[in-house]
């Protein structure tokens, strides 16, 4: 891994993120999709995220990584009103541009930097 920080080694990288993949059984959520960081750090892309039980899921997001927990919160208020339901989880488009989130028209909040 080239840098010292997980942010100096993304710098300037596209990828693919498959799968990331959280389970807790009757709670759960799988991102999947094209990212790239920018030289600052600054994440943009184009995700899917399929979510059941997104209260839940916001809670332990905001537990884990504070500086989320304003975004997490609002994709859970979010998700039910723009997303579809499959299998018992309701799925969302999410665009990320220069560290903005959003789904379709409505603005999610700001992801931080990968430092």
């Amino acid at each position: 891994m080239d840098g010292h920080t997980l942010g100096e080694a993304l710098a300037g990288r596209a990828g693919t993120l498959r799968s990331l993949k959280l389970d807790l059984g009757d709670a759960s959520a799988e991102l999947s999709g094209d990212f790239m960081v920018a030289a600052d750090g600054i994440l943009s892309g184009d995700f899917e995220l399929a979510v059941a039980d997104p209260q839940r899921i916001a809670a332990l997001v905001a537990e884990a990584a504070p500086q989320l927990q304003s975004v997490a919160q609002s994709l859970a208020s979010a998700i039910g009103f723009v997303g579809r339901r499959d299998n018992g989880r309701n799925i969302v488009t999410l665009s990320l541009r220069d560290g903005n989130l959003s789904t379709g028209v409505i603005p999610l909040g700001q992801v931080p930097a990968i430092r």
